[in-house]
């Protein structure tokens, strides 16, 4: 039945065939109705849509089945947002996701005439209490136009909108959805911001409010132009500020594109507390120049090599610059592979704690593994697969993950036509884009069109160094845990 419905996609017409295919929908196996949802994408009839509804309702928590409800001509995407948000159900997260990829799909057609209306609905009727659709629609609007050259110009009464938003919704998903938004459209005519900019900077210097409107604040000013606001973001990068507030001012500065915040963060290294300086590291991860600067600061001692994360080591070891990765590798790895294997052989002569090992592996390892599907994040293999291996092999991978790379896992560096610098594994691939994710980080979808260059470092994206953290007790413990067979 299911490849009986993908043959009939051949031979499609409003006509017998069609009306054979619909009474399927009541259909008890899931292939079949899922590629019977695919198939009435070809037909954009009445009764096609309303067998598409019942279809999508009847399995809306599968996220494919969302997928196949969008295969649809564009022409019926508002219908379908309507539909949906008519039977919207708070408690049911499906229906809040449903709505985002339908404003997505809308706003990527890239037609001011097709955005406005959703902007002025959510503002009227989210203005004192979020019912639940307005953010995710805002945000699958942000999403959509992401990369699009739609202008703000074209918005005005929108933007309005979208800044009484952020800064009247009681509702912080709102707030940030209507930034995302702001920051997506862009402000072409600063006027229109002018009030809007003075009064975030005023709340950004008011300790008395909490620190989630003054961070809100802080990143709305990234509206204007952050230069001018440089000396602000400066004072606040201080102790007896709050952490949260720091490390927005922070990333604002960050920004910047110039030197500015490497060379104040570097001014003001000695008097930065440990939970500020891994932020203020993360400020010279993002290109080239600052992270040449972040490794001079490091042969000078004015930035201890300790100061960084095992994670900010490797970003640093994988980058795509040759000059710039051999230079890290030489510093954060003066211990060879060899040498540190040697070193770790006698972890092998001790008796493991099964236990013990699996609290080593939650906080060493399951931020990019799990094991058999549970017991973290699913980023890097499986380690369940390990079983079986034998603990010498166990440990060469560990202490050193680029012996062996796992298909399918290694790191690619992406750089896109805007000048912009990605890295991560390729999760997933379609004819007309392919997605990246990364450690600690979103899943990022890119464009084809909108890449540059693309190449494997055949590099592993686990990084080096790990007998840093842990010693050889330790080590002979996480081997009993990833070796037990349960």
């Amino acid at each position: 039945r299911e490849n009986a419905i993908k043959l009939a996609e051949l031979h499609l017409s409003p006509g017998e065939l069609a009306r054979v295919l619909l009474p399927l929908q009541a259909d008890p196996d899931a292939k079949v109705r899922f590629q019977l949802l695919c198939t009435l994408g070809f037909l954009d009839t009445p009764e096609s849509a309303e067998a598409r509804n019942k279809l999508l309702f009847r399995d809306l928590d599968d996220n494919w089945v969302q997928i196949a409800a969008l295969s649809s001509s564009s022409s019926q995407t508002f219908s379908l947002l309507k539909v949906v948000l008519d039977n919207l159900q708070l408690d049911r997260p499906a229906y809040a996701t449903m709505d985002q990829l339908l404003a997505a799909m809308i706003a990527a057609s890239g037609k001011p005439e097709n955005i406005r209306p959703l902007i002025q609905q959510a503002a009227l009727t989210g203005s004192k209490k979020n019912t639940g659709w307005q953010a995710p629609v805002l945000e699958g609007l942000a999403q959509g136009l992401e990369g699009s050259k739609i202008s703000g110009s074209l918005m005005k009464n929108e933007l309005s909108v979208l800044i009484k938003i952020y800064f009247e919704h009681p509702s912080a998903t709102m707030r940030n959805a209507s930034l995302h938004l702001l920051t997506v459209i862009g402000v072409e005519d600063k006027s229109l911001v002018k009030k809007a900019i003075e009064k975030a900077a005023f709340i950004v210097k008011d300790k008395g409010l909490s620190d989630e409107k003054r961070v809100e604040a802080i990143q709305f000013l990234a509206l204007d132009d952050l230069a001018q606001h440089a000396t602000l973001m400066k004072t606040l990068i201080i102790p007896q500020e709050q952490p949260a507030v720091q490390r927005a001012a922070l990333k604002m500065l960050s920004l910047i594109p110039d030197h500015t915040v490497t060379n104040y963060v570097l001014e003001q290294w000695p008097a930065l507390t440990p939970e500020i300086r891994e932020a203020a590291i993360n400020t010279f991860l993002v290109g080239p120049d600052r992270m040449s600067l972040l490794l001079e600061a490091i042969d000078s001692n004015k930035i201890q090599k300790a100061s960084l994360s095992i994670h900010q080591r490797g970003w640093l070891m994988t980058q795509s610059d040759e000059k710039l990765r051999t230079r890290a590798r030489v510093m954060f790895s003066q211990n060879e592979e060899k040498k540190v294997n040697k070193e770790y052989q006698g972890a092998l002569q001790l008796k493991g704690d099964v236990i013990k090992g699996k609290i080593i592996y939650e906080q060493n390892c399951a931020l990019c593994h799990q094991v058999r599907g549970t017991l973290g994040v699913s980023f890097g293999p499986d380690l369940g697969t390990v079983h079986n291996w034998q603990p010498e092999g166990i440990m060469a991978s560990i202490l050193a993950p680029n012996l062996s790379i796992a298909a399918g896992y290694e790191l690619w560096a992406v750089e896109l036509n805007s000048g912009e610098l990605l890295q991560g594994i390729i999760a997933s691939e379609t004819p007309g884009a392919l997605t990246l994710k990364n450690t600690g980080t979103i899943e990022k979808t890119i464009n084809r069109k909108d890449i540059k260059s693309i190449k494997t470092l055949n590099i592993s994206v686990m990084p080096a160094g790990l007998e840093k953290n842990i010693n050889q007790q330790e080590m002979a413990d996480l081997i009993a845990f990833l070796r037990q067979n349960d």
